[in-house]
């Protein structure tokens, strides 16, 4: 699927589900131009996001993401708010994958990704980034702190 200038590619009230499937955004904007749902799962697939400005993350927006054997490419992408290629309230799994960033700009925090809750913090849940196996690459990405990651909780990588 290859989309331009568009407000939003998928948005799913209960979740999105991306499996074995190339996702190109381009010149996208709007609230959240890319895939956004409460549960986003990538499996097996290649996103790439550029030349797009949204409020949110550019490729995937959610309260919870999980990308498993997938590679996610940002390039010369702007966000109003927070993480330019993944943006989570809760969580983000990255599981046998590669994330790669370059010329990204948030200007909230994180400048590649972002797991940053809104309003009141609920402490029983364990709020981060985990990362197995996986590569995090970034040239020339900014935020407003973490100018890669940022996370209101935990970061856990291992092998990664």
């Amino acid at each position: 699927i290859n989309v331009s200038a568009a407000a939003g590619v998928a948005t799913g009230k209960v979740g999105v589900r991306v499996g074995s499937s190339t996702l190109e955004i381009a010149n996208a904007g709007g609230p959240a131009p890319g895939i956004t749902g409460p549960d986003v799962q990538v499996v097996g697939s290649w996103l790439r996001g550029r030349e797009s400005q949204g409020l949110a993350a550019a490729v995937v927006t959610g309260e919870r993401i999980r990308v498993e054997t997938s590679t996610v490419i940002v390039e010369d992408l702007s966000s109003l708010g927070e993480g330019t290629a993944l943006h989570a309230l809760e969580r983000v799994d990255l599981v046998d994958s590669v994330v790669q960033a370059r010329n990204c700009r948030a200007e909230g925090n994180g400048g590649v990704i972002s797991v940053l809750p809104t309003g009141v913090v609920d402490r029983t849940l364990q709020y981060g980034l985990h990362a197995s196996n996986t590569t995090i690459t970034s040239l020339n990405t900014s935020a407003k702190f973490g100018g890669v990651v940022y996370s209101a909780g935990f970061v856990n990588m291992q092998q990664s």
